[in-house]
């Protein structure tokens, strides 16, 4: 399986990922507080009770938005260890098959035990 050539950047997927997770979350934590900032800017003027009542709207409203966000990164890095998994169980199966996974070593325990018994 020549793999390498497929994908000439997959050395660098790992890095790819976590600058994708970490811009995506620090980007919707800034809009959030942004909102926060809006509501706080636009209602204060009315009055105070008005702007907290804004604000205790946002927080009911981005507190499940948040949660999803979490649930769905954890969705998909389960689903993508489930996947490298299932992958790496094929790969081992047929080199099991083809016999290019032994379970004993390449010298054989006959050999190995008449060497160490020459030495003694």
């Amino acid at each position: 399986m020549n793999n390498e050539n497929s994908k000439p950047l997959s050395s660098l997927n790992v890095y790819t990922e976590i600058a994708w997770v970490v811009s995506t979350g620090f980007g919707l934590f800034l809009f959030i507080i942004e909102l926060y900032l809006i509501f706080w800017i636009k209602v204060s003027g009315f009055s105070q009770t008005a702007a907290i009542a804004a604000l205790v709207t946002l927080c009911l409203v981005s507190c499940p938005f948040i949660l999803f966000a979490i649930g769905f990164c954890f969705r998909v890095t389960r689903a993508k260890v489930h996947f490298h998994q299932t992958d790496l169980e094929n790969m081992e199966r047929g080199a099991i098959a083809r016999g290019l996974f032994m379970n004993n070593p390449n010298v054989p325990l006959t050999s190995l035990a008449t060497h160490v018994e020459e030495n003694s």
